[in-house]
């Protein structure tokens, strides 16, 4: 029988192997393993440090001011110098002639003198009436008539000539006349033209009209005249100006 109590293996008794040496090899390793290991690894081992990567701050620089744009001169057109004028030489002063010697003058022939007669004697004008009647008996193309108090006859002679220039009959007849009557108003316009006598001819009636027409506007009354408008008669007789 073999025994079973003591066991043995190669030779050797671990039933002889005392517990507190187990324990305190134990005790050793944890010692070693908890305190000594984490001492070296630090002592020994220098781990990388993480660096963190350098920063910048942006900066805004400022933007150089905008130059104004150059404003385009305007081009002004070069005048042409002023034409320098010619200066023309001085005319040589021309040395004086001798005068000639003068020809002998000729005697005058004497001629017999023509025997004056005396002139006419000149009638003195005895009456100025008979002048003024012989001027009277002329007859006036147009003859123009305003009431009494009107005195302006510088005006109504402007009235005259204006309507003298367009009164054109086709035949001379002194022994005729056709009578027109119209109103000036102050700014020259005429109104109310209209035959106040016939001549008989509707032609040379016609014709008058047509003078007046053609004449006006008139000039503005006068200065000082105090009504708004001036009632004129104007009396034509086919006659030579």
């Amino acid at each position: 029988m073999v025994n079973s109590s003591v066991p043995e293996m190669n030779g050797r008794n671990y039933g002889e192997i005392p517990i507190r040496k187990v324990l305190g090899m134990s005790l050793l390793f944890h010692i070693l393993v908890i305190v000594v290991l984490p001492f070296l690894a630090r002592y020994f081992w220098n781990p990388v440090e993480f660096e963190r990567p350098q920063t910048f701050e942006l900066v805004q620089i400022p933007l150089p001011p905008s130059r104004p744009k150059p404003v385009p001169k305007e081009v002004v057109p070069e005048q042409p110098a002023p034409p320098t004028p010619e200066v023309k030489p001085e005319p040589k002063p021309v040395p004086p002639e001798k005068p000639a010697e003068k020809p002998p003058e000729p005697k005058p022939v004497e001629t017999p003198r023509a025997v004056e007669e005396p002139a006419a004697p000149v009638a003195p004008v005895e009456d100025l009436d008979e002048l003024e009647a012989l001027l009277s008996e002329i007859p006036v193309p147009v003859a123009v008539s305003a009431p009494g108090d009107f005195k302006q006859h510088h005006y109504l002679n402007l009235v005259r000539q204006r309507i003298e220039r367009h009164w054109t009959p086709p035949t001379e007849n002194p022994n005729i006349s056709v009578v027109v009557e119209f109103t000036i108003h102050k700014d020259g316009s005429i109104s109310g033209l209209s035959i106040k006598q016939s001549s008989g001819q509707s032609t040379l009636d016609n014709l008058a009209l047509r003078a007046v027409t053609l004449a006006a506007p008139f000039s503005r009354l006068p200065y000082g005249f105090a009504d708004d408008k001036l009632d004129l008669t104007i009396t034509l007789i086919p006659a030579r100006k």
